[in-house]
């Protein structure tokens, strides 16, 4: 799945489309592209676009942690939470941050993500303000509002599981907990990757300066 956002400074006006057949912004246009199992082609074409190493389109899904690659073009990695039909999901995210670009690739297609962007396209549309530093701040922000219900959902998981292991039925094990708990872990390290990055949005220290209006 390939789809993109091309914002037309001289239009004021967004446009959204699907495969490679985006321009590649220039002056005060932006392009927002959502890459989900990019094939070989989609990822050559945007490195080569985007002047953006194709070897980290093919690596980012590898990491065990958060990790940001470089500030200039802002270009960072995180495991991402979700729900689905009431099931936790995860998954990999690429971000890639420049002046007229934002860039956001996932290992696999999910109806989670497709409705954030759509979701995003249409509040773009109505907001005063447009650029890439407020689609990408109002990306994490959302996203991180989605992970407060993900970790609802453990709580009550959690909360289940404990109960089943102190009725010793079903076969639950403390391990069973434990494992559950070392989960959490996991998703609070990635939500304090997730604060950081926005730290350095804030603080202007990637490609785009914010302004007040962008982070409202």
């Amino acid at each position: 799945m390939f789809k993109y956002m091309y914002y037309s400074s001289r239009k004021r006006a967004c446009e959204t489309g699907k495969g490679l057949d985006y321009k590649v912004p220039a002056g005060d246009d932006f392009i927002w592209i959502l890459m989900e199992k990019p094939s070989d082609q989609e990822m050559a074409r945007v490195s080569r676009d985007f002047r953006i190493p194709k070897k980290h389109f093919l690596t980012y899904n590898k990491e065990k942690r958060s990790a940001r690659y470089s500030v200039d073009p802002l270009m960072f990695v995180f495991m991402d939470y979700y729900l689905e039909v009431e099931d936790i999901k995860n998954s990999h995210i690429l971000f890639i941050l420049k002046e007229n670009a934002l860039i956001v690739c996932l290992p696999a297609v999910t109806q989670f993500h497709n409705e954030l962007f759509d979701r995003l396209v249409q509040s773009l549309e109505r907001s005063r303000v447009k650029n890439v530093v407020r689609l990408m701040y109002q990306f994490l922000l959302d996203d991180v509002n989605e992970n407060y219900d993900v970790l609802d959902k453990v709580d009550t998981l959690i909360t289940d599981l404990e109960k089943k292991v102190l009725s010793g039925k079903d076969g639950m094990k403390l391990e069973d907990v434990v494992k559950m708990k070392r989960r959490v872990h996991d998703m609070a390290r990635r939500f304090w990757g997730s604060a950081k990055i926005i730290f350095v949005i804030k603080k202007g220290l990637g490609p785009v300066k914010p302004d007040i209006e962008s982070m409202r």
